[in-house]
């Protein structure tokens, strides 16, 4: 994902932010905030920041400080009630969820069950009845065939 920043002069007061904690680069922290933005941010003066775990929820601080009036964020403080959850579980909850709310497009239509009536039954054991006698009429035929010719 491409960092983006919000253009310089559009926040005068600091706001608090929250987010995850994607990763370290050097001496600051990659944060991926709830809107969906990712920002480099400072870590809090009193912790490096290698001792934020990956997947962490923090809170980070924005705020105009650069020269060229861009934001600055740093991050404030760790949420305390937020346990640390690794990629693929959350990924693996993600799916859950998103499997949990998704509802087939199309229904499953019910199977159609055909009743024979006695009628349909009669008809068709008298064609079969009729095929066999055709059967049974070729095969005498034929071996009379083969007696006459083959003797």
């Amino acid at each position: 994902m491409a960092e983006q920043r919000a253009p310089s002069g559009s926040i005068e007061e600091p706001a608090l932010l929250s987010g995850e904690v994607l990763g370290h680069e050097g001496t600051q922290v990659r944060v991926r905030l709830d809107s969906g933005v990712v920002c480099l941010a400072a870590p809090p003066e009193e912790e490096a920041a290698g001792t934020l775990g990956v997947g962490l929820r923090v809170s980070v601080s924005t705020g105009t400080g650069a020269p060229d009036g861009s934001l600055v964020y740093t991050v404030t403080r760790a949420l305390p009630d937020s346990p640390i959850q690794e990629p693929f579980d959350r990924e693996v909850v993600e799916l859950h969820n998103a499997l949990a709310n998704h509802h087939p497009s199309t229904p499953v239509r019910p199977v159609k069950r055909v009743l024979l009536g006695e009628d349909q039954i009669r008809n068709w054991i008298g064609r079969v009845d009729t095929t066999i006698a055709r059967l049974r009429k070729s095969r005498a035929k034929r071996l009379n065939e083969e007696f006459y010719n083959g003797s």
